[in-house]
């Protein structure tokens, strides 16, 4: 592993990690909230879509490296995230097949 994170893991305990993790998705979830009001134009905002899109890959980035400090982020750890993901999927597509009348 990179110096920089294991420094990191060395001198933060890991309550400390959880909370910029919480902070980092904070700040993912603001971005997206700004592409909204970019890609839906009904509120204005003077930031280019190329800055927000580029915030959008920031914010990822830093809740990636956050979750590298908490060791979440091996093959172990990614194969769990696919088989979450592919069960939230089956359920989304299921509630907008049910929404929009397909089956």
């Amino acid at each position: 592993m990179n110096y920089n994170v294991e420094y990191v893991k060395k001198v933060l305990p890991k309550p400390v990690l959880f909370v910029q993790l919480a902070e980092e998705c904070d700040e993912l979830g603001q971005a997206a909230l700004k592409m909204f009001r970019i890609l839906d134009g009904r509120n204005p905002t003077p930031i280019p879509i190329e800055q927000a899109v580029e915030k959008v890959f920031e914010e990822i980035a830093d809740i990636l490296g956050v979750m590298r400090t908490l060791e979440l982020t091996d093959a172990e750890c990614a194969a769990r995230y696919g088989e979450i993901s592919a069960d939230k999927f089956e359920r989304w597509v299921g509630r907008l097949k049910e929404k929009y009348g397909e089956e």
